[in-house]
């Protein structure tokens, strides 16, 4: 018959392994997450003789719908366009604002775009259209 052995102390667990797993872990979902990217829409601008590149940051305002726009990639109804502007105008109201819109686009909803963004505080408005060439 054998005797009973049995090792006592407390079994002890290092920080360092448990610190090593961790950032293992961490790197490995960093490098796995997919990266979202500001989705943008792309739209057939329409068409203009005169038009010319800037180079200057704006905001940026796409008409999607009769109903919905996206702003700076962001989708918003278009009755509440106004908030979405000045949200990110400053005091003065001067950055420029770039509207995207398709060249099949009504001109009533241009309108009640432009109109939008000035209740929100916008001034300069420029239309953005393809550059020829």
């Amino acid at each position: 018959m054998q005797p009973d052995r049995r090792i006592s102390g407390r079994l002890q667990l290092g920080m360092a392994p448990l610190v090593d797993v961790m950032l293992l872990l961490l790197i490995f979902f960093v490098l796995t997450s997919t990266q979202m990217a500001p989705r943008h829409l792309e739209v057939a601008l329409p068409d203009s003789a005169s038009a010319r590149r800037d180079d200057v940051a704006t905001i940026v305002v796409v008409v999607v719908s009769d109903a919905l726009v996206e702003v700076d990639g962001v989708e918003y109804p278009l009755d509440r366009l106004d908030s979405a502007i000045a949200a990110r105008v400053t005091n003065d109201g001067e950055e420029p604002i770039s509207i995207e819109a398709d060249a099949a686009t009504p001109l009533q909803t241009m309108i009640r775009v432009i109109d939008e963004i000035k209740a929100g505080g916008g001034r300069g408005v420029r239309l953005a259209t393809a550059i020829p060439g």
